[in-house]
């Protein structure tokens, strides 16, 4: 007769037990966690650079348009209080007009958010400086001008900052200077104080941005 051979269980195998898969999982759940925390920083710093660079790119866009303007044209003037009606309150629209270029805007007054404009650079008649209907759908009726500002930017320059003026003490009344001085960010995210706005620091700084540059143009056109 066959004999049968007795199986043995083989000894020196042996699963995780509770503790140990508790350990392991506590330490997977904690790198995990470290991982999440880098990466949500890294975005964070790269879109506050982004914020930045466009704020800037903002800024100098205007001024080397002003410059332009002012470089080729002869004289400027402004026309203001004009107020219109921008998210269910009344604000005063102004206008700098040189040359043939006219720049309609609202200081401190968000893009988007509280308004579709608040800075459009338009070509119109010599002569004529009216501001435009920032409220309006301009990018259909107007296909001369263009919003200068981004979602969520403002133009935090008084008109007395951003019209070109002679420096005082200046014997060369042809050199003209201006401030343009841009913000990004919600009013809960500024100190907002004309063109020495700042960011607040804190939570929720990395989105905001602030830019001011002072330049000036030499009027060749007499």
């Amino acid at each position: 007769m066959m004999k049968l051979r007795s199986l043995k269980a083989t000894t020196g195998q042996q699963g995780f037990t509770i503790v140990e898969l508790l350990i392991a999982t506590a330490v997977l759940s904690t790198i995990l966690v470290m991982v999440t925390v880098m990466i949500t920083s890294i975005g964070n710093l790269y879109y506050k650079g982004v914020t930045l660079s466009q704020t800037q790119d903002a800024s100098r866009t205007i001024a080397n348009l002003l410059t332009q303007d002012l470089e080729l044209s002869k004289g400027f003037f402004l026309s203001g209080n004009m107020t219109e009606s921008l998210n269910g309150h009344n604000y005063t629209v102004y206008a700098i007009c040189q040359g043939t270029a006219r720049y309609t805007f609202v200081p401190n007054l968000r893009e988007g958010d509280d308004s579709p404009h608040v800075l459009w650079r338009n070509r119109v008649a010599s002569g004529t400086c009216t501001p435009v209907d920032l409220n309006s759908n301009l990018e259909s009726s107007d296909p001369t001008g263009t919003e200068l500002l981004g979602k969520k930017m403002r133009l935090t320059s008084t008109p007395s900052d951003i019209i070109p003026h002679v420096q005082p003490g200046n014997p060369n009344t042809s050199y003209l200077t201006f401030t343009v001085a841009i913000a990004y960010g919600d009013d809960d995210l500024l100190n907002l104080s004309g063109i020495n706005t700042t960011c607040k620091n804190g939570t929720g700084d990395q989105f905001c941005a602030t830019d001011s540059l002072t330049t000036g143009a030499l009027q060749r056109v007499q």
